[in-house]
């Protein structure tokens, strides 16, 4: 599916479920009018604004199930995609749940819904233990991607996100081909990879170095 496909599948996808929870919470739901209106305009900012991202985060994670002889640090793609699809529906469920009255309540452990809230939060703390991701700086004339060092120690816990593949790198939610890439050095803390495009990636995260000092041609 081409980006410009998927944005406008997303944007359609938006507007079906702003819909349906307009319709449901107009017919079902026991809040009072004004509880109505700021529950449907916080659905409306949450499916136009994060729901693109989430579902644009899913996309990427399937493209890497595609890539060929995957070798990554990071939580598994299979992993990403059951974490963001989780996000979703437990922002869903909440809204649900609270929409239907039932937010006077607690909510047990051993309810469905709590069950599903802690599964979710194991889910999180599992993934914030790989690391930092990728950020992007873009200027007018370059692309900088910087991978900090993780909190405190530097080194992450379960892995960093970091890998390779038959025809390339992969460094969070992007994938550089071998033939973008020019080449690499090491210059005190920084392992840098130079680009074609005039972009560049910087390397501070101490697993991700040493994973790419094995994978990829130093220039000394």
């Amino acid at each position: 599916m081409s980006e410009k496909v998927s944005n406008i599948f997303t944007k359609v996808l938006a507007c079906i479920i702003d819909v349906i929870f307009i319709v449901f919470v107009l017919c079902f739901s026991k809040l009072n009018i004004i509880s109505k209106i700021i529950t449907i305009f916080v659905v409306s900012i949450f499916n136009i604004y994060l729901m693109p991202r989430i579902i644009k985060k899913i996309n990427v994670e399937i493209e890497k199930t595609k890539l060929e002889e995957l070798q990554y640090l990071g939580p598994s793609p299979k992993f990403e995609i059951i974490y963001n699809i989780a996000f979703l529906i437990t922002i869903y469920c909440m809204t649900i749940y609270y929409m239907l009255g039932y937010y006077n309540n607690k909510i047990s452990f051993f309810s469905p819904l709590g069950i599903y809230i802690l599964i979710f939060v194991v889910m999180i703390i599992i993934d914030s233990l790989y690391g930092p991701q990728l950020q992007v700086n873009k200027f007018k004339n370059n692309t900088t991607f910087i991978m900090e060092k993780s909190d405190r120690t530097g080194v992450s816990i379960l892995g960093s996100r970091v890998g390779s593949y038959k025809d390339g790198i992969v460094l969070g939610d992007y994938v550089f081909s071998k033939e973008h890439i020019l080449y690499a050095k090491e210059v005190k803390e920084d392992f840098t990879i130079t680009l074609t495009d005039n972009r560049e990636i910087v390397i501070r995260e101490k697993m991700a170095k040493k994973y790419f000092r094995n994978v990829l041609i130093i220039d000394k």
